[in-house]
């Protein structure tokens, strides 16, 4: 979950995108929602979640 909350200043938010590109390399894919899309869209946060890990098996199943 991601919010401005937790970007108390630039440099956090620096270090954010630091962390997520690191993240990127290692082939993860960091899906990233709002407290509004959780609490005001939970359907198409899990539709999202549930497309991102079958999209991931199927490329795991492919040896890719």
């Amino acid at each position: 979950m991601d919010g401005w909350a937790w970007h108390q200043d630039v440099e956090h938010f620096r270090a954010d995108r630091r962390k997520q590109n690191a993240l990127g390399r290692e082939g993860w894919l960091p899906l990233r929602f709002t407290w509004h899309d959780l609490t005001q869209h939970p359907t198409e946060v899990v539709a999202e979640i549930r497309a991102a890990l079958t999209r991931a098996l199927a490329h795991t199943d492919r040896g890719t």
